[in-house]
């Protein structure tokens, strides 16, 4: 759905890795969900335009969506009939993202491995035939592979990247639909920093003769909570990319734990251990007194020495809603999402705006029961709805 600012127009989805999706029919099943409720409650007159799709399919569901042209057109003609359009998918989890423990077997394939480029191809061409009404189209991936990358590796992803472009550009040629990938900073990957993305990009992916090729299909996928996770300025790190002619094709819009001094406060650091959970990744960054950073690869180590370290500001990867300005005692990020978006607004940077906050089923409160339904259309709505009157609302003299 649209919302608009002055002269400026952003599209707003929330992401589809927040459905447990196997198979084509469940991520049918899945658009049935919450899609028609939420169009109803958000935009009930039809005056935001289609309803902004997040899509994601695993490797196994775009492989069998690719294999039968009759799926591909049961998932097109259902997408239309919502009022809805394909704007962006998540390539980020190639496997099951919702399996029992996923931790770092969601950043395999990576970059380096040829599984990685054939999957990223699939779901450009699934996203090529399905409902759109704007010009472009956007797809996230992971920023290279976990773990510091070495010479070797970093030109066979760069070349992998390079492929991907041309994938696209011959769908593009084909189709008449530009998609851009976008590679998205996360804690603990080889890139993680803007500073390191940003040195990727002008110093690797965009120079050579296909730098124009590449600039026009990759991109950045800008995670707001991996970003404030690393402690950086947001509204500056989004400023950066755009000063350096980066495209941001897309920003997800995530909010982290955060807790103040955590040696000092045993009633927070006890609610941030109730988080500890074994799904998913849980990175933290420490910030001690004098400004230096700590990287802790899962909520669990740092627990095991936050109480003999002297923080003064620890702050884990944890998807949390982004209504909430704390969790009881635990504080989130919220501050460095508003702050993004003003940057967005001020700045009239147009790209996707998707809400990515996947792990509502591991959620304290919500861990012990089934993820209900009605819960879960409400909260995204409740999720979606701030970003609305934060954008509408920005305060555009900051900056």
């Amino acid at each position: 759905m649209r919302i608009s600012r002055g002269d400026h127009h952003w599209s707003l989805t929330y992401c589809g890795n927040v459905h447990p999706v196997g198979q084509a029919d469940e991520l049918l099943a899945a658009l049935e969900g919450c899609v028609p409720e939420l169009r109803d409650a958000l935009d009930p007159e039809r005056r935001r335009g289609p309803f902004a799709l997040g899509l994601w399919f695993s490797a196994a569901v775009a492989r069998e969506l690719v294999a039968s042209p009759r799926t591909r057109r049961r998932l097109a003609d259902r997408i239309a009939a919502l009022g809805a359009e394909a704007l962006t998918a998540n390539a980020f989890p190639y496997g099951d993202f919702h399996a029992d423990a996923v931790k770092h077997a969601v950043y395999r394939p990576d970059w380096t491995m040829r599984e990685r480029l054939d999957f990223t191809l699939d779901v450009a061409h699934l996203m090529a035939e399905l409902p759109l009404e704007g010009p472009i189209q956007t797809i996230s991936t992971l920023p290279g592979k976990w773990g510091p990358a070495s010479a070797t590796e970093r030109e066979t992803m760069v070349q992998a990247l390079g492929a991907a472009a041309r994938g696209f550009a011959e769908i593009e040629a084909r189709w008449g639909r530009r998609i851009v990938l976008g590679i998205e900073p996360e804690p603990g990957c080889c890139f993680e920093t803007t500073e390191q993305i940003l040195e990727f990009f002008t110093g690797s992916l965009f120079v050579g003769p296909e730098a124009s090729l590449r600039h026009r299909h990759l991109g950045v996928c800008f995670d707001v909570c991996h970003q404030a996770v690393e402690h950086e300025d947001v509204a500056g790190s989004l400023r950066r990319l755009v000063e350096a002619g980066i495209p941001i094709a897309k920003i997800q819009l995530s909010t982290a734990l955060e807790i103040a001094e955590p040696s000092r406060d045993a009633e927070a650091l006890a609610a941030l251990a109730s988080f500890d959970e074994p799904r998913y990744l849980h990175q933290v960054v420490a910030r001690d007194r004098r400004g230096g950073l700590r990287a802790f690869d899962d909520l669990h180590e740092y627990l095991a020495v936050a109480r003999e370290r002297d923080d003064a500001l620890a702050r884990c990867h944890f998807h949390v809603p982004i209504f909430r300005e704390r969790h009881g005692p635990i504080g989130t990020t919220q501050a460095a999402l508003g702050a993004a978006l003003d940057e967005v607004v001020r700045s009239g940077l147009e790209a996707h705006l998707e809400v990515e906050t996947y792990s509502w089923g591991v959620q304290p409160e919500r861990r012990e029961g089934p993820l209900r339904r009605e819960d879960l259309c409400s909260d995204l709505g409740r999720e979606l709805r701030w970003v609305l009157e934060r954008v509408e609302g920005a305060d555009v003299t900051r900056g």
